[in-house]
């Protein structure tokens, strides 16, 4: 398990410099077999393909859950999504990776 490209790919991602493809493309070649991102604990678990399992704190500043349901904002983000941008934790407007 290369816990250093797990990390280093989980950060980037969090600092707004990767999409999502990418994101998944390098925890593959990391061994990566899936995630659980909760947000609520701030950590991601990750499972690898040999069974093994490895918790990452994430690194973005988390912002409280909302109280309100915003559909425009979902509908933002699965825009911005679609034309490969990345939201940045502030949820204040989309922005492109660099």
């Amino acid at each position: 398990m290369d816990t250093k490209l797990i990390h280093e790919a989980m950060a980037e991602s969090q600092a707004g410099k990767l999409i999502f493809p990418e994101v998944v493309r390098r925890l593959l070649e990391a061994g990566v077999e899936s995630y659980f991102a909760d947000l609520a604990k701030a950590e991601e678990t990750i499972y690898m393909l040999d069974g093994k399992t490895y918790v990452e704190k994430m690194t973005l500043p988390l912002t409280a859950i909302g109280e309100e349901f915003s559909l425009p904002g979902i509908i933002s983000a699965i825009r911005a999504a679609r034309i490969r941008s990345v939201i940045p934790s502030s949820r204040t407007a989309p922005r492109q990776p660099g």
